[in-house]
């Protein structure tokens, strides 16, 4: 699963606009159609993995938050990986982080 976040021009900046695919090829799919300032993704997705997705986003300058409970995390700044489980505040923290330094 994959999530998009946009933050709207008319609303706080903790409210955001949440959009979703079932896996990479759809997200992709969905980038082209409108560009998030976030993504968030599983690294474990049919068709498209979450690391290759974040590599092909980060091609386009879209950061990008990954998730797994197995999986170590990639080396790059603006590909940010949380542990499962996880809660939502540290989400939350973590898309704030990443969305002022991308």
């Amino acid at each position: 699963m994959c999530w998009w976040w946009t933050t709207s021009p008319t609303s706080s900046p903790s409210w955001y606009e949440v959009r979703r695919a079932p896996d990479g090829v759809a997200a992709l799919a969905e980038v082209d159609r409108a560009v998030p300032d976030i993504v968030i993704a599983d690294v474990m997705m049919p068709r498209l993995d979450g690391i290759t997705l974040a590599a092909r986003l980060r091609e386009r300058s879209i950061p990008t938050v990954l998730m797994s409970a197995a999986i170590p995390p990639p080396r790059d700044p603006c590909v940010v990986f949380i542990s499962k489980p996880f809660d939502i505040d540290e989400i939350l923290e973590v898309i704030g982080q990443v969305l002022e330094s991308c």
